[in-house]
């Protein structure tokens, strides 16, 4: 299937697994890491819910194996951050101040 360009349609469940979430992701920046078993396209994604509220940001990985015979990318992330955005931008401003980043 490979990666698909924005905006994408994306499922995810609630962290209970009791509720099936929609959403579009509509912006999304990404960086490249290689390595003897594969290729990594680490993420960062917009997600607008389809039921409305908070924009949802998400950090997740697209992996494509070298020993796999179709040569695409595939979503690898079995367990994502995913958080409403004031709240990301809250982390990353904790995390600039603390000089972790």
């Amino acid at each position: 299937m490979g990666i698909r360009p924005v905006p994408k349609k994306v499922i995810w469940y609630t962290p209970d697994k009791k509720k099936k979430m929609k959403g579009t992701v509509i912006k999304e920046e990404w960086i490249e890491e290689h390595y003897p078993h594969g290729d990594y396209r680490k993420v960062i994604q917009l997600i607008k819910p389809d039921e409305g509220g908070e924009d949802i940001i998400r950090l997740g990985y697209y992996l494509k194996r070298k020993d796999e015979s179709d040569g695409e990318y595939h979503w690898g992330s079995q367990t994502t951050i995913m958080m409403p955005k004031a709240n990301f931008q809250k982390l990353i401003e904790k995390a600039q101040k603390n000089e972790i980043i």
